[in-house]
């Protein structure tokens, strides 16, 4: 009994200090609670976003390590040539090329960025048969010349942007200009990323620096 009241005069003597040991248990447990939802989420998010992309198999090219390869910042990439055997290929019901690449900033007639400020990345690309599994062009069309591009619904929503405005990207071989004829709406949750597409000849031309080549090849 005397521990115990000893106990109970400890802890009417000092209220304020338990109660604020008992507020920093809380907020310590609802801290590793709220890290371990966040962390759960985004990982379904991924897992969702990725087996809704992914086409059934992707070629892609070696990555060169050579001391002597240029780091011009360009994405390594395959000739058209390996899209034609592909579609040969025994199985192959259809092969694609792709073109893609995080190596971009896009920015409004204001200069501003357009990208996320939460570190998922930009991704420039082609418009393609593979995108179709993850996105939906919900406004406009998906875009046909050099000056034309699809912004995804999410960025187009967060800057306000809107069929007919001017974006420039800023990729390794220069800088373009381009007028937004698509909006395109991810079918999953988008993880943050902001998406622009081209069509094949002008995401070859500028990201690349190139023609007939590809960063991938989509095979179902």
């Amino acid at each position: 009994m005397t521990v115990l009241k000893t106990s109970m005069r400890n802890f009417f003597a000092h209220k304020g200090r338990m109660a604020l040991s008992a507020v920093a248990v809380l907020l310590s447990v609802a801290f590793v609670c709220g890290t371990l939802v966040f962390t759960d989420t985004m990982n379904t998010t991924f897992d969702k976003l990725f087996a809704a992309t992914s086409s059934d198999v992707t070629v892609s090219p070696k990555a060169a390590k050579s001391d002597n390869t240029p780091q011009n910042g360009r994405p390594d990439s395959l000739p058209a040539s390996v899209l034609e055997r592909a579609k040969k290929a025994q199985g192959v019901k259809y092969a694609e090329g792709a073109v893609s690449s995080m190596n971009v900033t896009v920015v409004n007639s204001a200069n501003k960025n357009m990208g996320s400020s939460t570190g998922a990345p930009t991704i420039a690309g082609n418009w393609t048969r593979n995108d179709l599994r993850s996105m939906e062009i919900t406004s406009g069309h998906a875009p046909r010349g050099p000056t034309e591009t699809m912004v995804d619904a999410d960025t187009a929503d967060k800057h306000h942007l809107k069929l007919g405005d001017e974006l420039r990207t800023i990729a390794v071989t220069g800088d373009f200009k381009a007028r937004i004829v698509g909006i395109a709406t991810f079918k999953v949750t988008n993880p943050g990323a902001a998406v622009v597409y081209f069509d094949t000849a002008t995401a070859q031309r500028e990201l690349l620096g190139t023609t007939g080549r590809f960063t991938h090849i989509n095979l179902s």
